[in-house]
């Protein structure tokens, strides 16, 4: 039996549980930020009313991204799936975000395989109303391979293209395989980073994974998972049920057999064309299922602000019906909104059907709701910035920690980097506040409260803190303390590299320099089939009639020229010499250079340098308000100068 002190929210969980057991349903109020992650957490502890795992539905996609946060903060973050949803309507003519889908298969993926592993499951309402592939293509595509597995690789190459996995000659994103001699390198959506998978004749001898960015092998990789990577896949039955949809499809609309000759054929070929996403249910026989039926059994629903859920589900429905309308007078070859999305009605019935918590902004039922009395931790930072006088702007912050210990409550920190952590505990310590860090999520504040410690420091992201007092239990976020920062929106696709950013900036009639012939136009970008291999290339126009054509993959040999005017640069020639030698004029300069800077260096370490104090506390309050997140090169940059500039010894520069 779970008791009021096994859980975070104290006693009002307990209630919460309690109806659930009951009548299958709970009314909430009073939750506002991370406590909606730490009552999550008691739900899903053992004992009467326990819930198995919880479908999490929040009004819109920000409202899931911070819910899933939250949980996150107090489950863990492997024990909480994520799904998006696109941001445009299959009537729309706009392509949905293919990172967002492949994120979609390989939590879906995860739900299949795992379902035990997920606990919590944030959707945003049009997330819940999407219809999803069914479950039966992870049943029969999925697969597992590693070390020790005997496959053709030919024969893998084919069932990974049957997945919707890209051919390329080169692997940086997620989705994409190559095939290389007996090297095949593949990015699965399901797992985060590329893995490559080494051969000694039909048998898989290695598997690793390996940085897209430099293609250097990494760690070792115990197997790979084989998921689905495009919703629409063109397996033959696929085919087969996708020109059954678009000939009923021009038939709703009276297309002639001539206007859709061209979309039968791309289907028949295998060939992904602009507008399929909006003919996606007619891929999957019988139709696409419901994100529902991934559910493990004795998972229950929480409705995040059930009046806001129930008027977003209403204003989907309208909005596709509009844009299912404008459609048909277009004539383009569409299925219906009930194909692709559940209506509002069925979407809350179906959630209806299994135990469900609803949570309230403001109580209008008649029954009465679970009330949760909680203060809010909001304020904080506004009392911090109005702070004044010689003890501090954190006197606030201080004033609170030390009445919270005095009352026997404990006191958490979120912090969302390790740069922040620290930064924080540094402040506190330098003001004799005891600090711990902890590794992992927070549990029960009796299991947290330690009569001599002020704070205690876990790292995550919440959408705001709270006090309970009834569970003994303060949580704070660092951006409560500090100010809000600028958030990185992050995806699992890899970070964008340089070289990618370049080539976005890059326009038809730009010049351009290749690593090995030199100064050429660019002219833009052509499709061309290389031993049965369809690619993009990039078209660079050299002096007289001479081009090259670059695949998108080599995209690093080349770079946007800065050189100078473009009127007055000549292009070079294909084959030639004058790049060359301007090459080798351009190393001997280099090399000049570096023999300057040796002796530089060679008269700095000659002489004394100056050590300067180590920073203070003003210094470590500038620093942490600082309202970005450092990359990890800035850090070090800043972590290396500090250094320097506080150690005794040589002279020391870094204008490098």
């Amino acid at each position: 039996m779970t008791t009021a002190a096994a859980t975070t929210m104290g006693p009002s969980a307990l209630r919460v549980r309690e109806a659930l057991a009951r009548t299958g349903a709970a009314d909430v109020t009073g939750l506002a930020g991370a406590a909606r992650g730490a009552l999550l957490r008691d739900l899903l502890l053992a004992g009467e009313g326990r819930a198995r795992a919880v479908l999490a539905v929040a009004p819109d996609e920000d409202g899931a991204d911070a819910l899933a946060r939250d949980a996150a903060f107090f489950l863990g973050e492997e024990a909480v799936v994520r799904i998006p949803a696109d941001a445009v309507l299959p009537y729309d003519d706009l392509s949905p975000d293919r990172a967002v889908e492949l994120e979609r298969l390989g939590a879906l993926a995860r739900l299949h395989l795992s379902p035990g592993e997920v606990k919590v499951v944030a959707v945003s309402a049009r997330g819940l109303a999407r219809r999803v592939v069914p479950r039966r293509i992870f049943e029969e595509g999925s697969d597992l391979v590693g070390p020790g597995v005997t496959v053709d690789r030919e024969a893998l190459a084919r069932k990974l293209a049957l997945l919707g996995l890209a051919r390329v000659p080169l692997v940086e994103d997620p989705g994409t395989f190559a095939v290389r001699g007996g090297i095949v390198d593949l990015w699965s959506p399901a797992d985060p980073a590329p893995v490559r998978l080494e051969f000694f004749g039909d048998e898989i001898e290695s598997c690793r994974t390996f940085d897209p960015q430099t293609q250097r092998s990494l760690a070792g990789a115990g197997e790979v998972l084989l998921c689905p990577a495009r919703e629409a896949l063109l397996t033959p039955e696929g085919k087969e049920a996708a020109k059954a949809a678009i000939r009923e499809a021009a038939e709703r609309v009276n297309r002639p057999t001539s206007r859709v000759r061209e979309v039968l054929d791309a289907v028949e070929e295998g060939t992904p064309f602009f507008g399929m996403e909006a003919l996606l249910p007619g891929f999957h026989p019988g139709g696409l299922g419901t994100l529902l039926d991934y559910l493990p059994p004795g998972a229950i629903a929480w409705i995040d602000g059930a009046a806001e859920v129930e008027e977003a589900l209403a204003g989907l429905e309208a909005e596709l019906r509009r844009e299912h309308e404008a459609a048909l007078r277009r004539e383009d070859l569409t299925l219906p909104p009930e194909a692709h999305f559940l209506g509002a009605a069925e979407a809350l019935a179906r959630l209806a059907e299994r135990p469900v918590v609803r949570r309230h902004g403001a109580w209008l039922g008649k029954d009465a709701p679970v009330r949760f009395s909680l203060e809010e931790t909001g304020g904080l930072r506004a009392e911090i910035e109005a702070a004044h006088g010689d003890e501090g702007p954190l006197t606030p912050l201080l004033r609170r920690l030390e009445e919270w210990r005095r009352r026997g409550i404990a006191a958490v920190v979120s912090c969302g980097s390790p740069s922040t952590a620290d930064r924080l505990r540094r402040l506190l310590e330098d003001r004799r506040q005891q600090v711990r860090a902890h590794v992992g999520p927070p549990g029960t504040a009796d299991a947290i409260f330690d009569p001599a410690v002020h704070a205690h420091v876990f790292r995550g992201e919440i959408s705001g803190g709270f006090l309970c007092g009834e569970a003994k239990l303060a949580v704070v976020s660092d951006e409560e303390i500090f100010g809000p920062r600028v958030r990185r929106k992050v995806r699992r696709a890899r970070e964008e590299n340089a070289f990618a950013a370049a080539f976005r900036e890059l326009e038809e009639g730009d010049l351009v320099v290749h690593v090995e012939h030199g100064i050429a136009r660019y002219l833009g970008l052509t499709k061309m089939q290389i031993r049965g291999v369809e690619g993009d290339f990039l078209v660079l126009a050299y002096e007289g009639a001479d081009r090259l054509y670059l695949p998108v993959a080599k995209l690093r040999q080349v770079q946007k020229f800065t050189g100078g005017s473009p009127e007055s640069v000549r292009l070079d020639r294909l084959g030639g010499t004058s790049f060359a030698l301007r090459k080798a004029r351009v190393k001997e300069q280099l090399l000049k250079m570096a023999a300057e800077l040796l002796d530089v260096y060679a008269a700095r370490a000659a002489h004394p340098g100056f050590a300067y104090p180590e920073p203070e506390e003003t210094y470590r309050e500038f620093e942490a308000e600082f309202p970005w997140e450092e990359t990890p090169d800035q850090a070090k940059a800043i972590e290396d100068v500090v250094r320097d500039m506080t150690k005794r010894g040589r002279v020391r520069g870094r204008a490098e």
